[in-house]
């Protein structure tokens, strides 16, 4: 179907498409309105290691290139489901992401946070950061090791700001709209395509309808010879010319009958 022909089917069933699509863009209205965005904010962490790890008065950051497996265990420790279900407990509706900055061989970790409100995802990531350093110290602490060898995580950049994320509500809400109005458009072409069928069909029944009474009149082959009529007027013979001959009338002769041709011999014979 070509895109006017489809316009053009749409219009004839307005009263089921217009109402359908403006149902859908209400409906859209509502939900974006009804789901409240996202606020999400990130902090960065660096680890760096033990006073003994490095030569004194030297560059500490020079020395953080072997503590890539050590962020791979502290991020595992941090993002454990009772570490963060203790952290969110009195934020519901709060995600929390641990991972390692996987982009760069350095000793990264990045900590992200979202959230309903501004203000939860504020005290989840200040949380969270203070977490990480409680959780590396536990860690060490649990292996014996000395004070001076402890690597320690330093926060780089902590977000003061929240970023709002608007991807979820703008999902529902484009899907919602979306589904509407294809349910709308699908129920206003069903329709059309009915009436469609049904007038197909009634005109297919009258069309056979006209054949038949076709086929069930006279037919016309020719004139008809319905015979003599009963109550029609005898005409009567015409009388035999007679001609004058010599003066005197003479009657013409008629052709003997074959009922006289079969009285002659009788009558020579009583003659004789």
């Amino acid at each position: 179907m070509s895109l006017i022909a489809t316009l053009r089917m749409l219009w004839h069933r307005w009263y089921i498409t217009f109402p359908g699509l403006l149902l859908a863009g209400l409906c859209a209205a509502g939900i974006w309105y009804t789901v409240p965005p996202s606020y999400e904010r990130s902090a960065t962490e660096l680890l760096l290691p033990g006073k003994n790890d490095y030569p004194v008065g030297s560059n500490p950051l020079l020395y953080v290139g072997g503590l890539t497996s050590s962020a791979d265990v502290l991020t595992r420790a941090v993002s454990a489901d009772n570490v963060l279900k203790e952290v969110t407990k009195d934020h519901p509706g709060t995600d929390v992401t641990v991972q390692r900055d996987g982009s760069t061989s350095t000793p990264l970790i990045v900590i992200t946070v979202t959230s309903k409100t501004n203000a939860d995802a504020r005290d989840v990531l200040s949380a969270m950061v203070a977490r990480t350093a409680s959780e590396l110290s536990a860690l060490q602490e649990s292996q014996h090791i000395k004070t001076t060898d402890r690597i320690t995580v330093e926060p780089i950049t902590v977000a003061t700001k929240s970023t709002l994320q608007q991807r979820t509500r703008l999902v529902l809400t484009v899907a919602a709209g979306a589904a509407l109005a294809a349910l709308a458009l699908l129920i206003a072409a069903l329709t059309e395509g009915l009436s469609r069928k049904r007038r197909r069909r009634a005109d297919a029944v009258e069309a056979s309808a006209a054949d038949g009474l076709a086929d069930d009149g006279p037919a016309d082959d020719g004139p008809v010879d319905a015979g003599p009529a009963d109550d029609a007027p005898a005409v009567a013979a015409p009388l035999p010319t007679v001609r004058p001959s010599s003066g005197f009338p003479t009657r013409r002769r008629s052709r003997p009958s074959a009922a006289d041709r079969s009285r002659a011999p009788s009558m020579t014979t009583r003659r004789a």
